[in-house]
């Protein structure tokens, strides 16, 4: 500046310009003499800007409402906008809602920059020239330096809540304006992805703002954390004699280091403005094999009245408190890592805030089916404790002693007598405030909607017409006599639930975590103890839920109501199930030959070798052909040229679906070793029927018993496949695999009654084991399963919903009955299988008719 003038009154520096004065309180200057010109150098003190009296502003909200401010001081702040200070605010009219004042920082995120800058150079000071100051200058700096850091926290949180229009309008400018490279890449961290285009400008602005204000208050926490170790360095150097202990305390931020050994040391409890400390009483339990008792060690502690970490995204539901930094370290500063002691470290200390007033609770009647009195509260604390006080709001002068109060919670369902029904019980003191404090590590994994309910247990056998009883079914555990509640309460009370939880910070993943700490006894409404196995940053979180006043509930009984759908189905299946058994008596009546041995029409009697040949028909559409088959069959011996697959009248020439027919074939010689085996059609029959599928023939040497197979697997006839009319294949190389032939079509058709009763079967058992036989097993399966679904019916409990459901035309199912439908589906399949197992082995009729016939 030039044209200056300065004025000193011995404590204070008056800078006096044309257009600004400043002042420089506690001023450290010297005058010198640079290149023969004056000079006044000022090396220390604190900078104020003097500002100018503020009569009045007022503020037009709308037509009928206006803010007036009164008196106070103008000054200039660090943006390009002016400020009033100390004013009086008066609100005229009314805008529809109550006057809401938020505190904002003064210093805008710039400046804030600026800050963390000071206080890196703080730290290089103090690391150079701190042995160097007198102790009046020691105990000034560590004074000065927790005053600003508990003004910088301030600052921080204000930012943070209430951030300046002007930071709101720089952070979008520059995030419009680098909009490609901060969203149109991809960065490291999936967690960092945003989108913002369906933010409005405001929530734009408020969230780039937020971001910003987040980093300026990690690194303003970590210069801090940098500044107050060199201090305490500082401190522990210029110790004289041992043990020894500072303490530095300025508007509730405060600076605890003591040093001596460590049996000494851990031996007392250590105070940091309201947190206290206490070790376990022996140095060996804290499970660290780096002190001993004679070990010098230092035990640090700094506590903050507003946290520094609460910048962090999950501070604002769990922590309500300032912070404690705690470590343990040797007298030359090296860390001790505690983190797995035998004995717990206890930490005591305020939560912060102040808990709300409890909620009066007005007892109305009961409905039919209500015994208990139910109120709700929500907590939103990881793994805190939960403190419930109940007491009646006036003192009965004549207590009834045949009955007692009883409280149950629930977590997430409503509670009831029953030991299944209920978290918590507690008895309730009729005279005076009861109490039930609720441990963190009993409600691990529990936060959100509990359950209160309050009820009167009748201790006498008589309970009156006028109020029913509830009894549970059996003992319940440590109750003596009858266990019955009364419908009614006679008696108003109010009802509170404070919540408190223990958390520490995590550095790397900037969180507060409560792994591994336990919330203490309970020691008041503002006050905590944590019980933990480290030591690092602490904070604690007090907070009561609202409870509602009333709590409405309506008691739903689960009817399942009557659904016409499931007689429908049953109707149906039963009638499906009597046309399959009308149509497979249908056809078991058609098909004639049964799988009987069909002797060629064309047989020479005189001829005497014999050949079988078994012709399985496929299960493809229209399989079946009314045509007339010709078969050759041509071996290194012999051949058997031309003969028509048709037997006698009686047994039917027709070859079916999915049905294997037999037939004789007489040579005059023997063929020898089959090689090839040619088949062809007359192509008589009409439509559809005039092709066939023919899936395979076997020849069996009834002589030799040698067995050839010849794999077909093909259409003969114009109307399907390829329209060719004969077919010529050679015999397989190798038998078949016997797994292979277990599962071939025909056999296994044959032994699932499913599908036999529709086909009758591919084999000869089709003979003894009939379609109508097959459709009765189906029947008595299923009459057999249903049954079963009865029992189990009967024995599930429908009181609870499944984890899963689905609905699939209005019926209702979970997994359970998933799980239980293939049961009974793989149950179905052995059932259906029993009847044709035991008449495999039973005599048909024909076979008895002929059996008497060889027999006379």
């Amino acid at each position: 500046y030039y044209n200056v003038s300065l004025i000193y009154d011995g404590y204070r520096v008056l800078v006096d310009t044309q257009d600004r004065k400043m002042v420089i309180e506690d001023a450290k200057w010297k005058a010198t003499t640079v290149l023969n010109k004056p000079r006044i150098e000022i090396s220390g003190g604190y900078f104020m800007e003097t500002g100018l009296d503020h009569s009045q502003t007022i503020l037009e909200l709308s037509e009928t409402t206006r803010i007036i401010i009164d008196h106070g001081t103008i000054i200039r702040n660090a943006t390009d906008g002016y400020v009033i200070m100390n004013g009086q605010i008066t609100k005229i009219g009314d805008d529809g809602g109550d006057l809401r004042i938020t505190p904002q920082s003064l210093m805008n995120q710039e400046a804030q920059r600026e800050i963390i800058k000071m206080l890196d150079n703080t730290a290089d000071f103090l690391l150079l020239k701190g042995k160097n100051m007198s102790q009046e200058e020691i105990d000034k700096t560590a004074n000065q330096l927790l005053s600003i850091f508990g003004s910088i926290n301030k600052a921080i949180s204000h930012a943070l809540s209430n951030p300046l229009e002007s930071d709101l309008a720089l952070n979008l400018a520059r995030e419009k304006a680098n909009y490609d490279d901060i969203f149109n890449s991809l960065p490291a961290d999936s967690s960092k992805i945003r989108y913002v285009e369906e933010y409005t400008q405001e929530e734009w602005a408020a969230e780039a703002t937020r971001l910003v204000q987040q980093q300026i208050a990690r690194q303003m926490a970590a210069e801090m954390e940098r500044v107050m170790e060199i201090l305490e360095d500082t401190l522990v150097d210029r110790m004289r004699t041992l043990p020894d202990s500072v303490r530095y305390e300025v508007n509730g931020n405060s600076m605890v280091v003591t040093v001596g050994r460590a049996a000494d040391v851990l031996k007392e409890d250590h105070y940091c403005t309201d947190w206290t400390v206490a070790f376990p009483e022996r140095v060996e339990y804290l499970n660290t094999e780096e002190i001993v008792n004679d070990t010098l060690i230092r035990v640090s502690l700094i506590c903050y009245v507003i946290n520094p970490y609460a910048y962090v995204d999950n501070a604002d539901v769990l922590v309500s408190s300032g912070a404690l930094s705690s470590s343990l370290k040797t007298k030359a500063g090296i860390v001790i890592d505690v983190n797995q002691t035998t004995d717990p470290i206890s930490i005591t200390g305020r939560g912060g805030g102040k808990p709300d007033g409890s909620v009066l609770m007005l007892v109305s009647d009961y409905l039919s089916y209500q015994i208990l009195d139910v109120h709700t509260f929500h907590t939103i604390q990881w793994n805190s404790s939960v403190v419930i006080e109940i007491y009646p709001t006036l003192l009965l002068k004549e207590v009834d002693n045949n009955t007692e109060i009883w409280a149950f919670v629930g977590f997430q369902r409503l509670p009831g007598p029953y030991e299944k029904d209920h978290d918590f019980r507690f008895k309730i003191d009729k005279t005076r405030k009861s109490s039930v404090f609720i441990s963190s590590w009993d409600l691990f994994n529990r936060t959100g909607l509990f359950y209160v309910g309050m009820g009167v247990r009748s201790l006498t056998d008589e309970v009156g017409e006028e109020k029913e009883e509830d009894q549970s079914e059996g003992e319940i555990t440590g109750i003596e006599g009858n266990w019955n509640f009364i419908r009614s309460m006679d008696y108003d009370y109010r009802l509170r639930a404070i919540t408190k939880g223990c958390f520490f910070f995590v550095m790397d993943l900037e969180r507060w975590d409560s792994h591994g700490i336990k919330t203490g006894v309970y020691v008041g409404d503002s006050t905590i103890q944590c019980l933990t196995y480290h030591m690092t940053y602490y904070a604690g979180g007090i907070y009561t839920p609202p409870v509602p006043v009333d709590f409405d509930y309506k008691y739903v009984e689960q009817i399942y109501p009557k659904s016409c759908l499931v007689l429908l189905s049953i109707f149906l299946i039963i009638c499906h199930q009597s046309l399959i058994t009308w149509m497979a008596n249908r056809h078991t009546y058609m098909d004639q030959s049964k799988s009987q041995l069909h002797v060629l029409v064309d047989n020479h009697p005189l001829d005497t070798y014999k050949y079988i040949l078994a012709v399985d028909t496929g299960f493809q559409m229209y399989a079946t052909t009314d045509s007339q088959i010709h078969v050759s069959l041509v071996g290194d011996e012999s051949e058997a040229i031309d003969r028509v697959l048709i037997g006698e009248e009686e047994k039917g020439r027709r070859l079916k679906w999915g049905t294997t027919e037999r037939f004789l074939l007489v040579s005059k010689y023997p063929l020898g070793q089959l090689k090839y085996l040619s088949l062809w059609i007359d192509s008589v029959g009409l439509q559809h029927r005039e092709s066939w599928f023919c899936k395979r023939v076997v020849v069996y040497d009834l002589q030799t018993e040698a067995e050839f197979l010849f794999e077909v697997d093909n259409w003969l006839g114009t109307q399907n496949g390829d329209g060719k009319t004969e077919r010529t294949v050679g015999a397989a190389k190798k038998r078949p695999f016997f797994l292979r032939e277990a599962l071939w079509a025909h056999r296994l058709f044959e032994n699932i009654a499913y599908i036999a009763m529709y086909t009758g079967g591919g084999t000869l058992w089709r003979l003894r084991v009939s379609r109508p036989l097959h459709s009765i097993s189906v029947y008595f399966s299923m009459f057999i399963v249903a049954f079963i679904n009865i029992i189990v019916s009967q024995k599930e409990d429908f009181s609870h919903l499944p984890s899963f459901e689905k609905n699939v035309f209005d019926f209702y199912f979970s997994i359970r009955d998933l799980l239980f439908g293939l049961l009974f589906s793989v149950l179905l399949l052995p059932l259906t299988i029993l009847h044709p197992l035991a008449f495999r082995y039973v005599r048909s009729d024909v076979e008895e008719n002929r059996l008497r016939k060889l027999q006379r």
